[in-house]
Order: C-alpha cells, then structure tokens, then sequence
C-alpha cells in the first residue's frame, strides 16, 4: 500500500469511528483490508478506497471499520 492510500484511510477511519492508526499499525492495516480485496475481488487499495468513498449506502465503510477494529470480549 502506497503512504498516501494509508494516510487516506487513516483519515477515514479517524473521522469516521474515531481509531487512531499509528504509521506501525501499516502492515495491520494491508494486512486486514486484504480481507476485504480478496472478499470483493478488487485488485488495489486505491480501487477498495474509491469503492467506500462512492458507496451511498455506507455499507462498505462499516465493513471498513468493522475490520480495522478489535472487538474485545471480557467475562469476570
């Protein structure tokens, strides 16, 4: 992933879920959004960030921030 498609996303995901993405967090990043390429069939992380910023419904962009966040599960 190209430094500026992650400082996209960083942005993105900032903006809209308020998770701070760190320039380490790179690789976890690629690493996750390859998920939803493969999912997708889409060949770049350009075309997967055109794809959220074009989709209306906003779908997309919670399958975003879905993948990008860990979810913590904690009993007592």
């Amino acid at each position: 992933m190209e430094n500026n498609i992650f400082e996209e996303f960083r942005e993105l995901i900032y903006k809209e879920s308020g998770i701070s993405l760190s320039l380490d967090k790179k690789p976890l990043l690629e690493n996750r959004i390859g998920r939803r390429l493969r999912a997708l069939g889409v060949a770049s992380h350009s075309e997967y960030l055109k794809i959220i910023e074009t989709d209306h419904s906003g779908e997309e962009l919670i399958n975003l921030i879905d993948v990008v966040s860990t979810n913590v599960t904690f009993f007592y």
